[in-house]
């Protein structure tokens, strides 16, 4: 079973998922803006900047134009991070962070972001070797009103 992921709130500027990892090391989950019935940003979200987000590949998003994103792109969108790829412009972004759950030590997860092979933006979710249990908040960086 590895990790598993379930949404368990969705609001227009923010989304909660309940990560279970059973203990198997090196277990990775993506969570796709693709539209699929499970671990997809787009399926569960309410009108709002978070949807906005996960159709960027459908209908753009500021500078960053409809169609294939690089991981830069991606990073730049789900994490805030314009290292990589400076829009262009001030845009309002996501940010993700874990709140561990259960565990008898604080497990460590990993997230990053990428695209998958059409150029769909994705939140890639490493968990740690140990069996445990933690939220992933995905919302929008600065606390927006309404999140």
């Amino acid at each position: 079973m590895a990790v598993t992921a379930v949404v368990c709130e969705f609001r227009p500027n923010r989304q909660r998922w309940i990560l279970t990892q059973d203990g198997n090391a090196g277990s990775t989950i993506t969570l796709t803006t693709t539209g699929q019935p499970t671990n997809d940003l787009l399926t569960y979200s309410a009108p709002g900047k978070i949807r906005q987000l996960a159709k960027t590949f459908t209908d753009g998003y500021g500078a960053f134009p409809a169609g294939a994103l690089t991981q830069a792109q991606a990073r730049a969108l789900w994490l805030s991070d314009r290292s990589g790829a400076d829009p262009g412009q001030l845009l309002m972004t996501g940010r993700c962070e874990f709140t561990p759950r259960t565990g008898t030590t604080a497990p460590i997860w990993i997230v990053d972001a990428n695209v998958d092979g059409s150029g769909h933006p994705t939140i890639a979710i490493t968990a740690p070797a140990a069996a445990g249990v933690a939220y992933l908040d995905v919302e929008l960086e600065g606390g927006a009103v309404g999140a």
